[in-house]
């Protein structure tokens, strides 16, 4: 049976790891003709398309590398293994564990729509190479990438793809809606598409990230909160339109819940928010900001999102994978904030002027970016007539 191996940090409730593999598992049976998929998931999900996924691997292991034992045995199982995205090439320790991966599996190895770097130290550029080597294809999401991959490797099959998330906009609508999951906590609105209303844009959505806050910098996250909050309220005042706030991770300890709750709470109480926890099934996250007016982006996948769902975003950067996405959608340059160092009076500006005259929005076509995205799966042996059929 022609299986494949999915390898990533996925079944750890966050929206844009659950966009990547959704990507991976539709582009491996379609275009690898994968008749079914492994997934390294350390809980049990729900995604359409694939369904219920088992976890492959603990939470707790019950000895000392059993999680390895369990990922050594998929890869010598499947004769596709897919590293399906992300940034997870920095350390030195993780890329020698895929390499280890790439050795004991007899098939294919591809890395798809991945970033590469900020590495932490020459051990991971050196074992990066190695990787890249090993691997018969690889694609990466952007420039910066792309420019590591050859610098480090002459000899490696690169190619500068896209983000794996715009695959989605060539799954059908019904298969992405099937089969969803809604995590709800009590007191919290899950993601409902009202369709009735779907031409009538309304909300200021935002996505932040916890970056500060996991590392004890409690203040700094505080500073920023604060002066977001000031802004939407102000915007409210002038505009009247309500708040949306997303949360793109719903791990009990690395998500986002904490850091939503706590501009909630900074927001004036007559300024209408509503919070949406997290929702597994990222096709309706897409849905739910083609209602929105804008996007404030924290969560580099918020980003993806909303250029999917053709909503404007405004790019809150904390990464240089946020600056290599804003620069390759071709999004306007004073839509870009570093979120360190958050400029309150031009934030308010962007945001007066999007809403009262409109936004400019990314030059790059959603076309363009899923042929890219396609490329991901070597569409070379793929006639040109496929790769122009799209059905929704």
């Amino acid at each position: 049976m022609n299986k494949a191996f999915l390898f990533g940090y996925y079944g750890m409730h966050n929206a844009g790891d659950n966009a990547l593999l959704l990507a991976s598992a539709w582009g491996a049976k379609r275009y690898f003709q994968a008749e079914q998929v492994t997934v390294n998931a350390c809980h049990e999900l729900k995604l359409p398309l694939l369904g219920s996924i088992p976890s492959l691997i603990n939470e707790h292991q019950d000895f000392p590398g059993q999680n390895r034992l369990l990922q050594y045995r998929a890869a010598w199982q499947n004769k596709h293994l897919i590293f399906g995205g992300g940034s997870v090439f920095h350390c030195a320790r993780d890329i020698q564990h895929m390499r280890h991966l790439c050795r004991i599996n007899q098939g294919r190895n591809s890395a798809l729509g991945v970033g590469l770097g900020p590495f932490k130290n020459t051990a991971a550029e050196k074992e990066c190479k190695k990787f890249l080597e090993q691997c018969d294809f690889v694609g990466v999401r952007d420039l910066q990438s792309y420019e590591i991959a050859k610098s480090l490797s002459v000899n490696a099959n690169v190619e500068l793809t896209f983000d794996l998330a715009a695959i989605l906009s060539e799954i059908p609508k019904a298969e992405l809606h099937r089969c969803s999951e809604t995590q709800a906590k009590p007191g919290d609105n899950s993601i409902v598409v009202n369709t009735s209303e779907k031409d009538k844009r309304r909300g200021i959505a935002v996505a932040l990230c916890p970056v500060e806050r996991l590392g004890g910098d409690y203040a700094a996250e505080t500073y920023r909160l604060k002066t977001l909050a000031r802004s939407l309220a102000l915007i409210h005042a002038l505009t009247g339109e309500p708040i949306y706030l997303f949360d793109f991770n719903g791990h009990p300890s690395l998500g986002d819940s904490a850091v939503h709750k706590q501009l909630k709470n900074l927001i004036p109480q007559g300024v209408p928010v509503i919070y949406y926890y997290y929702q597994s099934n990222p096709a309706l996250i897409i849905e739910k900001f083609k209602q929105m007016r804008v996007v404030l982006a924290m969560r580099l996948h918020a980003a993806v999102f909303s250029f999917l769902a053709e909503t404007p975003c405004i790019n809150l950067s904390y990464h240089s994978k946020c600056d290599g996405w804003h620069q390759q959608v071709k999004a306007p340059a004073r839509y870009r904030f570093d979120a360190f160092k958050l400029n309150e009076m031009r934030l308010q500006k962007e945001l007066i002027d999007g809403l009262e005259y409109g936004f400019d929005g990314a030059q790059l076509a959603i076309s363009d970016a899923l042929r890219a995205s396609l490329k991901n799966f070597d569409l070379r042996s793929i006639a040109m007539e496929d790769l122009l059929c799209v059905n929704h």
